[in-house]
C-alpha cells in the first residue's frame, strides 16, 4: 500500500513539475517573445508613417516644376468611331489640337483644325505674343482678329513661373507630429490579444491578433489628448498655419472650435476595433471594424488587397502579378467590376457595368507609349462597348498625343489686325453664319442659329 501511495504522489509531483514548467514557458512566452501590443501598434503606425514619407519625397521630386527653357509642343489628332447610327455624321471627321509653349518667351501658339475624309472643313489659329492674343481662321473671316489682353487661352505664364509649392518639410514635420500624438495617445487597457488563422492568398497563416477597442469614451480621450497636444505644441501649430497660409490664432481657433463642438455631439454610435493580425512580428493584415462595416487591408508577397465589406455589398481591390483587379457587388451580384494594367509602353483602364441587365464596357488605353529624352508619344482609345439583347454596338475616341521640346514657336502676321470689338453688326453676322456652316459639317446641326434666335 505504501509502495502504491508512494507512485501515486510521484505521479502528482510530476504532474505539477511539468504544469510547473508549462506555466513558466507560458510566462516567458507571454512576457519576452509575444509582442507588446502597444509595441506592434507604435512599430505598425511608425511603419505606414516611413511609406508615406517615402511617397511625399517622390510626389516633392516630381512637383518640382522645372520650367522648360526650350519651347514645348503638344500634339495630338483624334476622331470618333462607332457602328451606332446617331453618330454616323461623325463617319470621316477627324480633328487634331497643335499648341506650342514657350514660357521663358511668354509665347503661345494654339491650332485647332478638322477635316472629313481629308478634305478641310476649318483651320483656327491663335498666337499669343507681346501679352496680346490674336486670331486667324480663312472660313470664319479675312483678316486677323485682336481679342485683346489675356492670359494665352489658358496659359498663365507667371502662375507656372511663380505658382504656390507645397512645403514638404512643413509637411513632414506635421505628419510625424501627428504620428508621435497618435502613439502616446494608445492606452494598453484597450487591447486585446488573442490566436487566429487567416488565409490570404489561398495560404493559411496563423497568426496573433491584436485589436485596439475605441469604444466612445476611449475615442474621446484620444481626440481629446490629439487636440490638445497640437495646441500645446507652438512648432507644430506654427507649421500648420504656414501650410495653410493662414494666421496661428486661426489654427487655434478652429481647433478650440472643433474641440468644443466634438464635446456637445453625441459621439459614437458604434465601437471601432483596429485589428492587426502579426506572424513573426510581420503584419500580414490590418482590419477596421465599425458597426457591420468591415475594412480590410493585406500586403503579402509585394501584393496588395483592399476590400470594404458591409452587410450587403462588398469592395475590393487586388493586385496580380500582371495587373490590379476591383468590382463592387451588392447582395451578392457583381455591379461593377474591372482591372488595371500599367506596363512601360502601356497603361489601360478597363471596366464593365451591369446596368439594368445590360452589360457595357468602358475602357480607356494608353498604347505604344514612348518616352525619349525630347519626344514622348503615345496612342490613346477612350470609349464604350455594350450589348443590347444580343446586338453589340461600340464607340470610341481614338487618337494620338506628342510632345516634343525644342521646336520653333508658329507665328502669323499681326501687323493689319482688327480689334475684334470695332467689328459691325454685318461682320459679326458673316462670321456666325460661316461658323453655323462649318458646324453643321462637323455633326452639330443648326446650334449656332438656335443660339442666336
Amino acid at each position: 500500500m505504501e509502495e502504491k501511495n508512494s507512485n501515486v504522489w510521484k505521479l502528482i509531483v510530476g504532474v505539477s513539475v511539468v504544469l510547473a514548467l508549462i506555466g513558466v514557458m507560458l510566462f516567458v512566452y507571454f512576457t519576452f517573445f509575444r509582442s507588446n501590443p502597444v509595441s506592434v501598434f507604435r512599430t505598425a503606425i511608425n511603419n505606414a508613417y516611413f511609406k508615406l514619407e517615402s511617397n511625399l519625397e517622390n510626389i516633392d521630386d516630381s512637383n518640382n516644376f522645372n520650367v522648360p527653357t526650350e519651347p514645348v509642343r503638344m500634339y495630338s489628332n483624334f476622331s470618333i468611331n462607332s457602328n451606332l447610327d446617331v453618330f454616323k455624321e461623325y463617319d470621316g471627321l477627324s480633328y487634331s489640337v497643335d499648341m506650342v509653349v514657350d514660357y521663358q518667351n511668354e509665347k503661345s501658339f494654339l491650332e485647332l483644325s478638322a477635316s472629313k475624309f481629308d478634305e478641310s472643313i476649318i483651320k483656327v489659329l491663335i498666337s499669343y505674343l507681346e501679352g496680346n492674343s490674336y486670331f486667324k481662321s480663312d472660313e470664319l473671316f479675312d483678316k486677323v482678329l485682336l481679342l485683346g489682353q489675356n492670359d494665352s487661352f489658358g496659359f498663365d505664364f507667371s502662375q507656372q513661373l511663380n505658382g504656390e509649392e507645397i512645403d514638404y518639410d512643413e509637411l513632414r514635420f506635421v505628419l510625424k507630429s501627428l504620428k508621435d500624438l497618435l502613439i502616446d495617445s494608445l492606452d494598453k487597457d484597450y487591447f486585446e490579444v488573442t490566436d487566429e488563422r487567416i488565409v490570404l492568398k489561398d495560404v493559411k497563416y496563423n497568426v496573433e491578433k491584436y485589436t485596439y477597442v475605441l469604444d466612445d469614451y476611449n475615442f474621446n480621450r484620444t481626440i481629446n489628448f490629439i487636440l490638445e497636444g497640437i495646441l500645446d505644441n507652438s512648432d507644430l501649430l506654427e507649421s500648420i498655419s504656414n501650410l495653410y497660409n493662414v494666421d496661428v490664432d486661426e489654427v487655434e481657433s478652429l481647433l478650440n472650435s472643433y474641440f468644443e463642438n466634438y464635446e456637445e455631439s453625441e459621439g459614437l454610435s458604434d465601437t471601432v476595433f483596429v485589428s492587426l493580425y502579426v506572424k513573426n512580428k510581420e503584419v500580414l493584415m490590418s482590419r477596421l471594424n465599425v458597426g457591420d462595416v468591415l475594412l480590410s487591408y493585406s500586403n503579402v508577397d509585394e501584393l496588395f488587397e483592399f476590400s470594404i465589406v458591409s452587410s450587403d455589398a462588398e469592395f475590393k481591390v487586388y493586385e496580380n502579378t500582371d495587373n490590379v483587379e476591383f468590382y463592387l457587388s451588392n447582395n451578392g451580384l457583381d455591379i461593377i467590376s474591372g482591372y488595371v494594367v500599367s506596363k512601360d509602353d502601356k497603361f489601360e483602364v478597363n471596366v464593365s457595368i451591369d446596368s439594368q441587365g445590360v452589360p457595357i464596357n468602358l475602357f480607356f488605353i494608353l498604347d505604344n507609349i514612348d518616352i525619349q529624352d525630347n519626344e514622348r508619344t503615345f496612342d490613346f482609345y477612350l470609349g464604350m462597348n455594350m450589348n443590347v439583347f444580343g446586338e453589340k454596338y461600340n464607340v470610341s475616341l481614338d487618337g494620338q498625343f506628342t510632345t516634343v521640346n525644342g521646336v520653333d514657336v508658329p507665328s502669323f502676321d499681326v501687323s493689319n489686325a482688327i480689334d475684334v470689338n470695332a467689328l459691325s453688326e454685318q461682320d459679326l453676322e458673316n462670321i456666325m453664319f460661316k461658323l453655323n456652316d462649318v458646324l453643321s459639317k462637323l455633326g452639330f446641326g443648326d446650334f449656332t442659329t438656335q443660339s442666336i434666335s
